[in-house]
C-alpha cells in the first residue's frame, strides 16, 4: 500500500522547512522570546487569580486559595486526632463514641458527646473551657 497523498504533502512541507524552525529555535533569541512569554504568562495567570480571588470574596465565595487553607487545617487536624488517638490507645483508655454518621466530639472533663450542627456553631466543652469553631456562621453556643 502506498503512502497517502496527504502525507506526502506533509513530509515535503516538513524536509523543506524543518532546517529553518530548528536553526530558529536554537537561536538565543528564540529562547530569549520565549523566556519573556512564560514570565507574561505566568504574571496574567496571577493577576486572574488575585482578580477572580476579589471578585468570589465580593459575592462572599471561597476562592481556592481558601479552599487550600481550609484543607490544610483540615489535614492538621486529622494528624492531631490521630496522634490523640494513638496516645489514647497507648495508655489503654481509648474510649471512642458509637458512629452515627454524625461528627462527635467528646469533652475530656465531662464525658459529654456534643454533635456537631454543621452550620458555623462554636461549642464550649463542659468542664475544660476548651472552644472547638467550625466554619459557617459564627454563631456562638455555651
Amino acid at each position: 500500500m502506498s503512502t497517502p497523498l496527504w502525507r506526502q504533502m506533509y513530509n515535503t512541507w516538513e524536509r523543506a522547512v524543518a532546517p529553518g524552525l530548528e536553526d530558529l529555535t536554537a537561536s538565543n533569541g528564540f529562547r530569549d522570546v520565549l523566556a519573556m512569554g512564560l514570565r507574561a504568562n505566568a504574571e496574567v495567570a496571577r493577576e486572574v487569580d488575585r482578580l477572580s480571588r476579589q471578585w468570589l470574596h465580593l459575592w462572599n465565595l471561597p476562592a481556592a486559595t481558601d479552599v487550600r487553607k481550609l484543607r490544610k487545617q483540615v489535614a492538621g487536624l486529622e494528624r492531631e486526632l490521630m496522634a490523640m488517638r494513638l496516645e489514647l490507645e497507648r495508655q489503654g483508655r481509648a474510649d471512642r463514641p458509637a458512629t452515627t454518621g454524625r461528627s462527635t466530639a467528646r469533652s475530656a472533663d465531662s464525658g459529654s458527646t456534643a454533635a456537631a450542627a454543621g452550620n458555623g456553631s462554636t461549642a464550649k466543652a463542659a468542664g475544660n473551657g476548651s472552644t472547638a469553631k467550625a466554619a459557617g456562621n459564627g454563631r456562638t453556643a455555651a
